[in-house]
């Protein structure tokens, strides 16, 4: 069996099959980590589970099932594997989900990829099962919805930074333990995922901050400040973080200790000891800082929670020490990184203290924004557009509390994002049905005007967007795309006539996530535009719009009607589907091909299918994608 596998292998690498790509579908095969190095199973173990697996899917037309006895392995293993697979094992509703929504939809009417996965020669009694897969899946898909886009292209309704969409890995990095072990900052392999992501920002934070200390002894810190998680940021660490965000044309956030005290007022000893190594490093140029991380529960056992005063001038001291630097010129600072901005609650007090005390120097306010725990999440709410509401009613506050201060007009950034908190959801957050909402959160933050927004994480944790050994999640592809196709002008979409400002108070409706009709019903059809980037880095002219739009609908395929001064020509289609039309694979289909890295040094070419002249842009259920307009010489965007 292992010969025929090593067989196998070879004649994917012989066609030209991606070995990165390979080597992630032997570690994972559906939505099951039961193959992956974390079950602790040697290379040739690992490569016949995925062998029986793919017999065993095979031979009962789809259906997941082990047969345990053709394995040969160890008991304890098998035992262990069991497990896996219980733990994992999907509900009824995920797989109708997959295999009849999904799936059904792979061949639509816009021009797909040449090498479809189900090309070749197949067995008679595989081809009536074809057919009759086809036949139930052009009843499933009767279900089709004409969506009419219509986009201004006369003005722009606002600009988001060249940096909008940036990205974080939390302060733990520097505890050097082992969820970080690859996370090595002169990697070839990071620098090149990095260096594709830039102008963006690096934010190094969290609330492990308060517990981070530059280059002390431990004995020589006070221990009541010494809690468990407690770190040392050594000298290499830091100067490794800036050369890391300096290589890659990026720049470098850092969030300060606000726990260390002199009485009320912050204790700037230690960042002292951070700006003077820059200034000897001759370093700083391209780093921003904030001060502490979600005040409201930045604090130490113990100790009292700040109050928004102190908060505020802690921001103040912080500028005073920065501005005595030469190499700190130009940099920016940023806060004061709220997470509960509900009215008349401590952190919307912050909001409006910090913007009118320190409005005149900041450069941005900053508000963390989630949509629902991870711990707690299910899959199906990852796919539920219901919770969109509530990221534009955080916005609508941050905005109302900036208002009321003496500072009325100042930027807002997201300083750190993602669909679910504590870590996200495990084996859910860094899959394809992760994308929903982080598309959705990209278009719509660019839209109500948010000017910069910071992925909680690139590595690490259940939301990463790279994978333990740097291979990308389907979120940094999704990211990767933007970061190449929508510039920072953005405009105005209207949806079957529908304003903006009558499609936000529908957002925050109910929804029955089994497809079922509701009324109301939140909207599963979102389409935002922006100018398309160009530059030289971009293959599109000036003049080019790019659409960003996903269909949130388990059953519905949206063709969207284009506006008709773009029917004469062609355009292009990004669509992003999961592999296999398994909502929870960690791998992703650019227009039918799956996408992953040519080498460490090199990533894959993000080629587009064309749309044919004259023909909607047909959206599957439960995707989501980009389309340009290469010439659709977009007054604005000149």
């Amino acid at each position: 069996m292992f010969i025929v596998i090593l067989m196998l292998i070879g004649a994917d690498i012989a066609n030209g099959r991606d070995i990165g790509v390979l080597n992630r579908e032997l570690k994972w095969n559906k939505n099951y980590s039961a193959v992956s190095s974390r079950n602790q199973l040697d290379m040739d173990k690992s490569l016949v589970l995925i062998h029986v697996m793919k017999q065993e899917e095979h031979s009962t037309g789809g259906e997941y099932v082990l047969n345990y006895d053709d394995m040969n392995l160890d008991e304890s293993l098998i035992g262990k594997y069991k497990d896996d697979v219980a733990h994992l094992e999907k509900d009824e509703d995920m797989e109708r989900v997959n295999h009849s929504s999904l799936d059904s939809d792979r061949n639509t009417s816009y021009h797909q990829g040449s090498d479809d996965e189900s090309s070749g020669d197949e067995s008679s009694g595989d081809d009536d099962e074809m057919t009759s897969n086809e036949d139930d899946e052009k009843e499933e898909n009767k279900d089709v919805e004409v969506v009419n886009v219509s986009v201004n292209t006369s003005q722009f309704v606002t600009q988001v930074e060249d940096e909008f969409l940036s990205f974080a890995v939390d302060i733990s990095i520097l505890a050097r333990t082992d969820p970080f072990k690859n996370f090595n900052l002169t990697s070839p392999k990071l620098h090149t995922l990095m260096k594709a992501l830039s102008p963006a920002i690096l934010r190094v934070g969290g609330s492990g901050s308060s517990y981070t200390f530059f280059d002390l002894p431990k004995e020589h810190l006070d221990p009541a400040k010494l809690l468990p998680g407690s770190r040392i940021l050594m000298k290499d660490d830091l100067l490794g973080l800036v050369e890391l965000t300096e290589a890659t044309g990026n720049r470098f956030l850092f969030d300060l200790n606000n726990a260390l005290r002199l009485g009320t007022q912050w204790d700037p000893a230690n960042g002292l000891e951070i700006f003077e190594f820059l200034a000897q490093m001759g370093k700083g140029r391209n780093i921003d800082w904030e001060l502490g991380n979600e005040p409201e529960y930045d604090h130490h056992a113990g100790q009292r929670r700040l109050n928004t005063t102190e908060v505020a001038s802690g921001l103040t001291e912080l500028r005073d020490v920065i501005n005595s630097y030469p190499n700190l010129s130009g940099c920016r600072i940023v806060g004061p990184d709220v997470a509960d901005v509900t009215a008349g609650k401590y952190g919307y007090q912050v909001l409006e203290t910090v913007a009118s005390s320190a409005g005149s120097f900041l450069t941005a306010i900053t508000f963390h924004q989630y949509y629902f725990e991870g711990d707690t999440a299910n899959y199906t709410d990852y796919i539920d557009p219901s919770y969109c509401g509530s990221l534009v009613t955080t916005i609508n506050t941050v905005y109302s509390a900036v208002a009321n201060s003496t500072h009325p007009i100042l930027p807002l950034w997201i300083g750190e994002t993602s669909v679910s908190w504590h870590g996200g959801t495990p084996n859910v957050s860094d899959r394809y049905i992760g994308g929903f909402y982080w598309m959705e959160k990209l278009g719509l933050s660019a839209r109500m005007g948010v000017k910069v927004v910071i992925r909680q994480t690139l590595y690490h944790s259940s939301y990463q967007m790279l994978d333990d050994d740097l291979n990308p999640n389907p979120d940094y592809w999704l990211s990767l795309l933007h970061k190449k196709l929508v510039g920072p002008r953005v405009l105005d979409v209207q949806l079957s006539g529908v304003t903006f400002s009558d499609w936000l108070k529908t957002v925050n409706q109910p929804i029955n996530i089994t497809g079922q009709k509701t009324t109301p019903t939140a909207p599963t059809t979102r389409v935002y535009a922006h100018c398309t980037l160009n530059g030289p880095t971009s293959s599109y002219p000036r003049g080019a719009v790019t659409l960003m739009a996903i269909n949130f609908s388990p059953s519905t395929t949206k063709n969207l009607s284009l506006p008709s001064q773009w029917s004469s020509q062609a355009m292009d289609v990004y669509l992003l589907t999961p592999y296999k039309g398994d909502l929870l694979s960690p791998l992703v289909q650019l227009n039918s091909k799956v996408l992953g890295m040519v080498s460490d040094t090199e990533l894959p070419p993000l080629i587009p299918d064309k749309l044919d002249t004259g023909k909607d842009w047909v959206l599957p259920p439960l995707s989501f994608g980009f389309l340009v307009v290469p010439h659709a010489t977009a007054i604005t965007c000149l």
